[in-house]
């Protein structure tokens, strides 16, 4: 198991290679997986998820990171409990008001696609409910007010209304009893109303 996270931090140090990122990211997400279903050594894929995060943090503190984010998006579509640990860190990014509008566009994504995978809910509804707690700070950031034409702003607006209305759908089925609905109810029809002005 220690190899493997040896092996894992190879990887990901390779990740900001124009060459060889690409096959670095795919080999990350294989060996998480393999971490994942070894349960006999909870503390290897602590240790290697641990990794990922700071690999995350440092690429939403950079505007113009060499880090591409197809990793994150490997590990948030295909192993959503390992993504769910890594959720916070994702909120953190987006709740940051100095991160990039690429890096906060992609976290809305991300999340979104974790969001959808109701089948991992009944394993992580710890990790969902401090999430939900968090969530209108996520997306708030994404109300941009201004009236430049913007189809990036566009993008990044409508993925935080996705979110916002995933966010309050997992509510419902959940019921965390964590989730400010009021809150994110009133940012989603801000998000709504800018989105029919623009169209």
């Amino acid at each position: 198991a220690e190899e493997a996270v040896e092996m894992l931090q190879g990887m990901l140090e390779r990740l900001g290679s124009q060459a060889q990122g690409e096959l670095a990211s795919l080999g990350v997400v294989f060996l998480l997986r393999v971490l994942a279903a070894c349960t006999a050594f909870p503390k290897a894929l602590a240790k290697a998820e641990g990794k990922v995060r700071e690999l995350m943090d440092k690429w939403g503190s950079k505007k113009h990171s060499n880090i591409k984010p197809s990793l994150f998006v490997r590990v948030f579509e295909r192993h959503p409990n390992v993504a769910w640990r890594l959720a916070d860190a994702a909120a953190a990014i987006a709740s940051n008001e100095d991160t990039g509008l690429f890096q906060r566009t992609s976290v809305y994504n991300m999340l979104l696609t974790l969001l959808r995978q109701r089948h991992a809910y009944a394993d992580n509804t710890e990790h969902i409910a401090s999430f939900l707690a968090a969530l209108p700070a996520v997306v708030r950031h994404a109300l941009v007010e201004d009236d430049t034409p913007n189809k990036k702003k566009s993008r990044m607006a409508s993925s935080a209304l996705d979110l916002a209305i995933k966010g309050l759908a997992a509510e419902e089925e959940l019921k965390t009893g964590s989730l400010p609905a009021a809150e994110l109810n009133d940012m989603a029809s801000k998000f709504a109303q800018c989105g029919a002005a623009k169209s």
